[in-house]
């Protein structure tokens, strides 16, 4: 869905500089969301093996 936003603001308006924003936005999100999972689960791991 997202993705859809940035294309549309990339290609339909022509608008580069949001379509940018939007875009590091994203991955911002993704990384975000990623180093939460991997703490998650090395707290899991410590849990399990009783360090």
């Amino acid at each position: 869905m997202v993705a859809t936003v940035i294309y549309d603001q990339y290609l339909s308006e022509l608008n580069w500089p949001m379509g940018a924003t939007l875009a590091v936005a994203l991955l911002l999100v993704n990384l975000l969301v990623m180093l939460s999972w991997n703490r998650m689960i090395e707290g899991r791991y410590k849990k399990t093996l009783g360090e």
